[in-house]
């Protein structure tokens, strides 16, 4: 959508949003900074977030992401061989 986002400053989140370009980030349970940031998604729009998901987000990639974290699973599971 070509839309930054607000989101929490926490996790797995932080690899996709990047302040600034892809997102705004705020502390966790910070409800003025929530909406700042929210605000700031209105008022700055984004100039790199088309360029970043579209280098990092292909199908070809999520797809092999995730056999990898199934070939993981596996080999733990079952063990070698």
């Amino acid at each position: 959508m070509n839309l930054p986002v607000p989101a929490a400053a926490h996790g797995r989140v932080l690899d996709i949003a990047v302040e600034g370009k892809t997102g705004f980030l705020f502390p966790p349970g910070d409800d003025a900074a929530l909406a700042a940031a929210i605000l700031s998604c209105r008022r700055h729009p984004p100039r790199e977030l088309r360029d970043f998901v579209a280098a990092r987000f292909t199908l070809s990639r999520m797809t092999e992401a995730t056999l990898a974290v199934y070939s993981d699973l596996c080999r733990t599971r079952l063990g070698p061989g």
